[in-house]
C-alpha cells in the first residue's frame, strides 16, 4: 500500500521546516496545502519557502478562483508522480479542507460550477436563497449550521448540489500517517506577532503595491487594508478555526507540543521510521510526546 504522511496544524507552528527535515532524511518531496500559497506573487504575506517546496505553490494567477476541487485534482496528479518515482510524498499545510478533502473527498467534491445558475441566484436575496434550499433539499438545508445558513455562498452551492446530483469520487485507498503541531494559544499568539512584525519588515507594503494591477485579489489575511494589529488578531482567530477543524476531522493525528522542542525532530523522525518500517507508530504514544498536547486557552 501506498505510503503517505501529512504535517498540519495550526499557522506559525514550524510544519515546513519539520517538513523539510523529513523529507531529506526519507527521500521525500514536499507538496504544500496552503489555500494562499497557491497564487503567485502573494510570497511574503503567505510565508512562501520557494527554495523548499517541490508542488502546491504559485499555481495560478491571484485574479483567478481556485477551489478545493482544483486542488485535489493537482494533488491527486502530483502524488500520483512522486509515488511513480519510488519517493515519499510530504503533504505540509494548515488548510484543513484541502487536506480533508484529498483524503476523504465529499460525493460532491466534483460537481462543477454552474455559472448560468450563480449568476441567476447571485441576483437572490439571502432569504429567497433560504427558501429555495428548503425547497429543493429540506435535508440539507436542516444539516447546515445558523452560520452556513446565513452565507449566500454556501447557499449557491447547496442548491447548485442539489439541482446537479451527485458525482462520488472514487479514491484508491492509502496509508496516511497525520503528523499534527499545535501548542498553547499563548505561545502561538507571540509567534504569529513577530511572525507579521517580520513580513511587514520584509516588504509586506510593497508586496501588496505589486498586487494593485489585479482587479481582483482572493480574501486573504495580511492584503486588505488592516492594521498590523488587525492583521495579528485575524491570524489569531484563523488559528483557532485552524486547531478546532483539525481537531473535529483527523482524530487519528498524532499531536506534538512546539511549545516543548528537546528532540521534537528526533521524536517525528522516530514515528515516521516506524510507520515506514510496517511498525505500529502508536506505541508509546504517550510517552513520546504526551497524553494529548492540544492547545488551550
Amino acid at each position: 500500500m501506498k505510503k503517505l504522511v501529512v504535517i498540519c496544524g495550526p499557522t506559525a507552528t514550524g510544519k515546513t521546516k519539520l517538513g523539510i527535515e523529513l523529507a531529506k532524511k526519507f527521500n521525500g518531496e514536499i507538496l504544500s496545502a496552503d489555500s494562499r500559497q497557491v497564487y503567485k506573487g502573494m510570497d511574503i504575506g503567505t510565508g512562501k519557502e520557494i527554495n523548499y517546496f517541490q508542488w502546491g505553490i504559485d499555481l495560478i494567477e491571484p485574479d483567478y478562483q481556485f477551489n478545493v476541487s482544483d486542488y485535489v485534482k493537482y494533488a491527486q496528479r502530483v502524488l500520483k508522480d512522486i509515488w511513480s518515482r519510488g519517493k515519499l510524498p510530504i503533504i505540509i499545510g494548515g488548510t484543513g479542507l484541502y487536506i480533508k478533502e484529498l483524503l476523504r473527498p465529499s460525493e460532491t467534491l466534483h460537481i462543477p460550477p454552474n455559472k448560468k445558475l450563480r449568476r441567476k441566484l447571485e441576483k437572490f436575496s439571502l432569504e429567497k436563497l433560504q427558501k429555495e434550499l428548503q425547497k429543493k433539499n429540506p435535508e440539507k438545508w436542516n444539516s447546515m449550521n445558523y452560520s452556513d445558513q446565513q452565507n449566500s455562498r454556501r447557499l449557491i452551492r447547496a442548491i447548485e448540489i442539489a439541482l446537479q446530483g451527485l458525482d462520488p469520487c472514487n479514491c484508491k485507498k492509502t496509508d496516511v500517517l497525520i503528523i499534527g503541531l499545535t501548542a498553547p494559544y499563548k505561545y502561538l499568539y507571540q509567534r504569529i506577532d513577530k511572525r507579521v512584525d517580520k513580513r511587514i519588515k520584509n516588504g509586506m507594503a510593497e508586496e501588496k503595491e505589486r498586487l494593485k494591477r489585479y482587479k481582483k485579489l482572493p480574501k486573504t489575511l495580511g492584503y486588505s487594508d488592516e492594521t498590523a494589529e488587525e492583521w495579528k488578531f485575524a491570524e489569531h482567530a484563523y488559528t483557532r478555526r485552524q486547531l478546532i477543524y483539525f481537531r473535529k476531522y483527523f482524530p487519528e493525528a498524532l499531536w506534538f507540543d512546539i511549545s516543548h522542542p528537546t528532540n521534537l525532530v528526533q521524536k517525528v523522525e522516530k514515528v515516521v521510521k516506524d510507520y515506514l518500517d510496517g511498525s505500529n507508530h502508536r506505541n508509546g504514544q504517550k510517552e513520546a510526546y504526551g497524553p494529548e498536547y492540544l492547545a488551550t486557552d
